[in-house]
């Protein structure tokens, strides 16, 4: 069953406690008690702790409510209090809350009374005690400064110095304002500041202000397990409603000792009461189920960012992020900081309408969604000054924290890009060249900024605009040069690879002729050694013929004896002697024949031996030509694929920055 009982949400969520909340405000009792003695003891009070300790809260909901009450014995219970906080001009700003009705304005009080307020500031140290005396306060009135978020001064200075104007000279009247209104024994005004304690060595930039600090510092301590126990069912109990004991236990674990989970804490049990408000049945109390519906306090609160930003047309979403990048900043030591900034100014950052703007505005500050100020009862206007709720929104919203990391790269780019220019423009510097150029104008078209932005940074915006386009136009001359010389380059290679490759069918050519003539000599070794191995055969032959004509004569000489024994025998044998000795002079003839061919044969044999011997050096040598050319041929490609391969890469980084240009 769902109840339908309207209840008054009593956690203030992100944004610090008001002092109508102080019936809300739990577990600070005896810290409020401290803050009243040492403000009654020096009249300054610096209240330093970490971000998330509650310092705001501390003195919104805690201080001002007993002051209201009376409790700082012999000052009374009629105050006037001025709230602000430093900003972009702190003397200003003093003079605006100085300037408001319940303070010192009076009824009819316009913007010219703020402006001679302001010039009273600033004629000297006293300026605060001339304006509080012009208004001539009834005797038994106090004046009470509260200067929130007192770190802004730090940012407000060095920002000046880094955007060249001096601004340490600003920062420091404002300080000796306070120093010397709270000193000055014939009026009574009183100065508080709230601080995070990692900016108090800062403090030493300005004269006087840490001898006033180490005498009247408040470090704010943590909370106990019971204070913070009591500031979680306390609340709960003046909303009429309970809260199971599991829940809390739950809840006090997750806090732990951190102090910047205060904050946090206090959203996720804005959003538990929403969820168990929408859904509990009769007598259910606030348990584990509606806190871990909303993502516990890991998730809570960014779920909750992006519960709101995600359904968000691109339209606005786009203004989301230039209106929360205007109101954060990233200190140059890596330090997150808020940035108040004026209606009016994030619409000419975003390059929106106010009423695109406060449409955008009245999401993130809608009842239930505390991470904008002012309160959803503030009405909206171009001077309203936009805040968001607590640093830890930039801590614990994921995509608020790459926002900011965004920016301070945005901001870094453009600070460098504006100081080139000014040194360019003195001639002390050069126009930008890669890969500084194409970060620019990846830069510029990404972020696409504008002089409202800039202003922020550094105001010679137009001069470092004209600066980059500058560099663009040379940067394109230069390609276009470049480009003209590759062509040529390009066209001197093609030639040098045409002759390149005449030489390289030149080389196969020689290479061919050699193998060629290195085929016939040994075609012609061949030939020699057979025609030696038929000159040895023949010599072989002649030898066996010379031994049988040898034997033949013997018989010859042997059978002429015999005839002369017989006759007839002799002359048969004188005729067979004949006719042997006739046989005798043909083999004689026919070995001296065989002899001369023998000779002719091996001076061939010789002849062919001396021109294969003759063919095989011109074969070595035409062979080592053709190696020596096919080397050289090699070592030409060689070169003229890495001159061509150095050529396109030119051309591909030619073409590529130019697309880069082009996007």
């Amino acid at each position: 069953m769902v109840s339908i009982q309207t209840r008054t949400n009593p956690f203030p969520g992100l944004r610090p406690f008001e002092p109508d909340e102080d019936h809300l405000f739990f577990g600070r009792e005896g810290q409020t008690d401290e803050l009243l003695r040492r403000l009654k003891r020096t009249r300054f009070l610096a209240i330093v702790g970490t971000s998330g300790s509650g310092k705001s809260s501390l003195v919104r909901a805690g201080l001002l409510p007993a002051l209201y009450s009376g409790f700082m014995t012999r000052a009374g219970s009629s105050w006037r209090v001025a709230v602000l906080r430093p900003g972009n001009d702190p003397i200003a700003n003093l003079a605006i809350a100085l300037n408001q009705p319940e303070v010192l304005g009076g009824e009819d009080a316009d913007r010219l009374h703020s402006i001679i307020t302001d010039s009273t500031l600033r004629r000297g140290a006293l300026g605060l005690v001339e304006v509080v005396q012009q208004a001539r306060m009834p005797a038994d009135e106090n004046l009470l400064i509260v200067v929130d978020q007192f770190e802004e001064l730090f940012r407000f200075k060095q920002s000046g110095q880094e955007a060249g104007r001096e601004t340490g000279d600003e920062a420091a009247a404002f300080v000796k304002l306070l120093l010397e209104a709270t000193q000055h024994p014939d009026v009574p005004i009183y100065a508080v500041l709230t601080m995070r304690s990692d900016f108090l060595g800062d403090c030493a930039q300005f004269r006087d202000l840490p001898e006033a600090i180490n005498d009247s510092q408040y470090l704010i301590p943590r909370l106990t397990r019971e204070q913070q126990r009591q500031a979680i069912v306390s609340p709960v109990a003046v909303g009429e409603a309970e809260i199971a004991p599991r829940l809390v236990n739950r809840l006090l674990n997750d806090v732990g000792d951190n102090p910047d989970q205060l904050p946090i804490l206090q959203h996720a049990l804005m959003r538990t009461w929403d969820n168990w408000v929408s859904d509990h049945a009769p007598g259910e109390p606030i348990d584990l189920r509606h806190y871990e519906a909303i993502g516990g306090m890991e998730r809570a609160l960014s779920q909750h960012a992006d519960e709101i930003y995600q359904p968000l047309d691109s339209r606005d979403q786009r203004i989301t992020e230039k209106l929360f990048k205007c109101l954060t900043e990233k200190a140059s030591d890596g330090r997150g900081i808020r940035r108040p900034t004026r209606l009016g100014d994030i619409c000419a950052v975003a390059g929106a309408t106010t009423a695109e703007v406060i449409k955008v505005v009245e999401q993130f500050r809608a009842p239930g969604r505390s991470f904008l100020m002012p309160p959803v009862s503030v009405a909206l206007h171009d001077d309203t000054v936009l805040d968001i709720s607590h640093e830890s929104l930039m801590r614990v919203w994921q995509q608020l924290k790459d926002w900011v990391e965004e920016e301070g790269q945005s901001a870094q780019i453009y600070r460098r890009l504006a100081e080139t220019a000014t040194m360019q423009q003195a001639g002390r510097a050069g126009l930008y060249h890669d890969p500084e150029l194409t970060i620019a104008l990846n830069w510029r078209d990404q972020t696409q900024p504008n002089a409202a932005w800039a202003k922020r940074y550094n105001p010679a915006f137009d001069q470092a605009m004209h600066f980059l386009d500058d560099s663009v136009a040379a940067r394109d001359a230069a390609v276009i040069e470049k480009e003209t010389a590759r062509q040529k380059e390009l066209n001197r290679l093609r030639g040098f690879s045409a002759i390149v490759a005449l030489l390289f069918l030149m080389a196969l050519g020689t290479a061919a002729f050699a193998f060629q003539q290195q085929k016939i000599a040994t075609q012609q070794r061949q030939e020699a050694d057979e025609q030696r191995r038929d000159a040895e055969q023949q010599r072989t032959i002649a030898e066996e013929q010379r031994t049988i004509a040898t034997e033949q004569r013997d018989t010859a000489r042997r059978q002429e004896r015999e005839a002369e024994n017989a006759r007839e025998l002799a002359l048969r044998r004188e005729r067979e002697a004949q006719a042997a000795r006739r046989t005798e002079a043909q083999q004689r003839q026919q070995a001296e024949a065989a002899r001369r061919a023998e000779v002719q044969q091996r001076t061939a044999a010789v002849a062919a031996q001396q021109r294969a011997e003759r063919g095989e050096a011109e074969a070595r040598r035409q062979t080592g030509i053709a190696t020596e050319q096919r080397t050289l041929a090699q070592q030409r490609e060689q070169e003229a694929i890495e001159a061509t391969a150095r050529a396109e890469k030119q051309r591909l980084n030619a073409e590529v920055t130019a697309q880069s240009y082009g996007g």
